[in-house]
């Protein structure tokens, strides 16, 4: 670590707000402070979501015992369905081309194949994070560009995709509103890097969660599987129980689905939370220290005193997304498109609040519950500035733009993957046409790979911008020793001076 860094890691706010946490936070370790069940916050919902969990335990152990024990009566539909499907595969692989019988087997080049575009993947995800950090302006301006002609052109080419033209409009206001706001987007960014750069266990804790995300999701698919085949009316286990009905299975399936979205969304926003409320904020204010990870003491506080808070929160998020997923079948048949956008957009604004507040809450020390959270989230959005513009909401928008920028450069991060194990496959094979079954999985592997690893990567980066936001909300004189530079520029700068304390606004504004 060279000097530089050293001293800009070993610099510590000198301001009263630095102070002041250190000496709640000194309290709230202290054995006077209060018991775990004063600071539990919105208990119902606490208790509510593990008697949930509980049930749902319950119930996926029961079904899977079940249709493990009693697999024989159901086993010869499945198998003989399992074995049509295979051999519909096969000859659609093999069609007009006998030669593709023996191309369509994993063999050990391809396994190796296989390899290399992980390998490929997992380097151009990392690259990427070096690519943000070292131009960081270009990536705010690449994204909503790329997002803009991708969305217009669909429009254009199918005329079902006509709300694609709206979000290519929404996404012209961005780029309108980056060009206006450019300095406070791009200083968020770097802020943002320069703590992560800090505290490399917020990319570490993003990993994690998308394993735990992942494990829920395998685990929720063999439950509805299970479920569905244990309580469906046909099979002798069920005659003999009579509790088989189409109606039970209808409600446990619901069920089970509302479920599986309700933990997922708390799993996420735990994640986010403990992000927010532990390497961000403690480097912010200075309270990091080396002795201790902030990442585990804030999973601690994320994983009790605000679970209920997080739990309501994602249990609003959950009915939100039941409501996008019955509206996108019933789109199908009755209603349009375009009735299905409004819904999408409507979720959209529910996650985004949602967010907002769960950051809230861990820049808080998780000492707020979440209907004051959110009371303090609308408080922010109605902030304006003396010529009475919505300065409040024109932070939070700040947020949406780095997130949709970043979010594009990992498509094409993904893209450029995809090329790179293109390239590989002409290598190893020496032929530059690609009909082979397996080259076309693996293409789609590495896309989705790097697709994958770098929206995770990323995320983190994503939380810390918008903990930068509302950390700047709370208390901006932090901002003079973690960023000079762009301390410099709110100073100075007529149209964000406004950020910073009245005695640390500059008398000339530009």
């Amino acid at each position: 670590m060279s000097s530089e860094e050293e001293q800009q890691r070993q610099s510590r706010p000198t301001g009263a707000s630095a102070e002041t946490l250190k000496t709640d936070k000194a309290a709230s370790n202290s054995p006077s402070s209060k018991s775990w069940w004063s600071s539990l916050n919105n208990k119902f919902f606490f208790f509510a979501f593990w008697l949930n969990f509980l049930a749902y335990t319950s119930l996926s152990a029961y079904a899977i015992f079940e249709y493990s024990q009693n697999y024989e009566n159901t086993s010869g539909k499945i198998e003989d369905k399992i074995d049509q499907l295979g051999n519909q595969i096969s000859e659609a692989v093999a069609v007009d081309d006998p030669e593709s019988q023996d191309t369509f087997k994993l063999d050990g080049n391809t396994l190796y194949t296989f390899l290399g575009a992980t390998g490929i993947a997992l380097a151009l995800s990392f690259c990427l994070l070096i690519f943000i950090r070292k131009f960081p302006g270009f990536t705010l301006w690449f994204g909503p560009c790329l997002a803009c002609l991708l969305s217009f052109g669909m429009a254009g080419a199918y005329a079902q995709a006509a709300c694609l033209g709206v979000a290519g409009l929404v996404i012209l206001v961005l780029l309108w509103n980056l060009k206006r706001h450019f300095v406070i987007t791009r200083g968020l960014l770097v802020t943002a890097n320069q703590a992560a750069h800090e505290h490399w266990s917020v990319f570490w804790t993003a990993i994690i969660g998308l394993i735990v995300a992942a494990l829920m999701a395998l685990w929720s698919l063999v439950t509805f599987v299970a479920v569905f085949l244990t309580f469906a009316p046909g099979h002798s286990a069920c005659e003999a129980s009579g509790s088989c009905s189409v109606g039970n299975l209808t409600l446990l399936l619901i069920y089970v689905v509302l479920s599986y979205l309700w933990i997922n969304s708390v799993i996420g926003n735990i994640t986010l939370t403990t992000m927010a409320g532990g390497p961000y904020t403690t480097w912010w204010f200075g309270t990091d220290t080396r002795e201790k990870s902030e990442s585990w003491f804030a999973l601690k506080k994320s994983l009790g005193t605000s679970l209920g808070s997080i739990a309501l929160g994602s249990l609003v998020v959950a009915f939100v997304e039941a409501l996008v997923a019955s509206c996108w079948i019933l789109s199908l048949e009755w209603l349009g498109s375009n009735c299905l956008c409004v819904v999408q957009m409507l979720d959209s604004l529910v996650e985004k609040f949602n967010r907002c507040v769960f950051v809230k809450i861990g820049v808080e020390g998780f000492e707020m519950p979440y209907f004051q959270s959110a009371k303090e989230i609308i408080h922010i959005i109605k902030k304006k500035r003396e010529d009475h513009s919505p300065s409040g909401v024109n932070m939070l928008f700040q947020d949406s733009q780095v997130r949709l920028s970043l979010n594009s450069a990992c498509t094409a991060c993904a893209l450029v993957c995809a090329l790179f194990t293109y390239i590989q496959l002409m290598v190893v094979e020496r032929d530059s046409k690609i009909d082979n079954f397996w080259d076309w999985m693996i293409i789609i592997y590495s896309f989705l790979l790097a697709l994958n690893t770098s929206m995770v990567l990323t995320s983190a980066v994503n939380a810390g911008v918008l903990t930068i936001v509302l950390c700047l909300d709370k208390d901006a004189s932090p901002l003079k020793t973690r960023n000079r530079e762009f301390y410099e520029q709110l100073r100075d700068s007529e149209r964000y001076f406004e950020i910073l304390p009245e005695g640390d606004r500059g008398t000339s504004k530009a």
